[in-house]
């Protein structure tokens, strides 16, 4: 993609989450933030299912070692 001299070039976390740049509006930066947001709770959500299943798996395992 082409860029002008001097263009920055961020390079974001979550390749979904766009930057806020600042000749935006408040309605522009508040739609971004609150895109910014269901991707960050996505992912919690994702991390806490992988949580319950890794202590499953842990309680599972514990069992198995006391029989």
């Amino acid at each position: 993609m082409w860029r002008p001299p001097g263009y920055p070039i961020y390079l974001p976390i979550y390749p979904e989450i766009p930057r806020i740049p600042t000749y935006l509006g408040p309605a522009e930066e508040l739609r971004i933030i609150e895109v910014e947001l269901d991707a960050i709770e996505r992912r919690l959500d994702q991390l806490k299912a992988r949580v319950q299943e890794l202590r499953r798996q842990v309680e599972e395992l514990r069992r198995k070692a006391q029989e």
